[in-house]
């Protein structure tokens, strides 16, 4: 799935970014499944 983060534009990346920190709060492994870094999430 990381190949295809790769072929996003910029615009969609941060789309995605977005849908993925609004599932996030329903469903936290979602996130780490994607291995997305987030800025809001501690180190």
């Amino acid at each position: 799935m990381a190949k295809r983060f790769q072929r996003l534009t910029s615009s969609e990346v941060t789309v995605v970014i977005g849908v993925i920190r609004d599932m996030s709060t329903t469903m936290p492994h979602s996130t780490e499944a994607v291995n997305t870094p987030d800025k809001h999430r501690p180190p």
